[in-house]
C-alpha cells in the first residue's frame, strides 16, 4: 500500500464518510485539479465509498462549470472496485457530467480493472463520448490531447 500525499495531508486507505475531518475533505477535493488549461484529472482514492464520490464529482462539476475545460482523465489504478450500489452512484454521477465532457481518458492499472471498466462504460445510459483506455498516465493523457487538438 502507498499512501497517497495530497494538500500536504495523508489519505489513508479506508472509507471515508460524513464524519471525515476537514482536511481529508480538502485531501479527497484536491484529487480532482485542473491539471492544465485543457484537462481535469480526477485520480480516485483507494477505497470509493458514497461520501468520496460525490465530494469527487461535486469538485469535478464545479471544475468543469469553472473552468470551460471538457476533457477529463479518470484515473482508477490505485482504487478497489466498487460495490452494486457504489457503481449504481457513478452511473448517475457519469450522467450528470456527459453533457459536458466530451472527451475522457481513463488510466486502470490493471487487466481487471480494465475488463471492469470496459463494461462500465459498455452499459452506461449516458450517451456515448471519446473515451480511451490504457494502464499508463502519459499514454491516456496524449491521446486525449490528440483527440482535442483535432476538434
Amino acid at each position: 500500500m502507498v499512501p497517497i500525499l495530497i494538500s500536504s495531508f495523508l489519505l489513508e486507505k479506508k472509507v471515508y464518510g460524513e464524519n471525515s475531518t476537514p482536511e481529508e475533505i480538502a485531501a479527497i477535493k484536491a484529487m480532482v485539479y485542473s491539471h492544465d488549461e485543457r484537462v481535469i484529472v480526477y485520480k480516485e482514492i483507494q477505497i470509493m465509498s458514497e461520501f468520496s464520490i460525490n465530494t469527487m464529482f461535486d469538485q469535478l462539476e464545479y471544475l468543469l462549470e469553472s473552468t470551460g475545460i471538457s476533457a477529463v482523465v479518470f484515473d482508477i489504478s490505485q482504487t478497489s472496485p466498487p460495490s452494486f450500489k457504489l457503481r449504481s452512484l457513478l452511473y448517475k454521477r457519469f450522467e450528470s457530467i456527459q453533457k459536458i465532457v466530451d472527451v475522457s481518458g481513463y488510466v486502470t492499472g490493471n487487466g481487471l480493472m480494465t475488463i471492469a471498466f470496459k463494461f462500465f462504460m459498455n452499459s452506461s445510459k449516458s450517451p456515448a463520448i471519446h473515451s480511451f483506455c490504457s494502464s499508463n498516465f502519459e499514454t491516456v493523457l496524449q491521446k486525449v490531447y490528440d483527440k482535442i487538438d483535432r476538434k
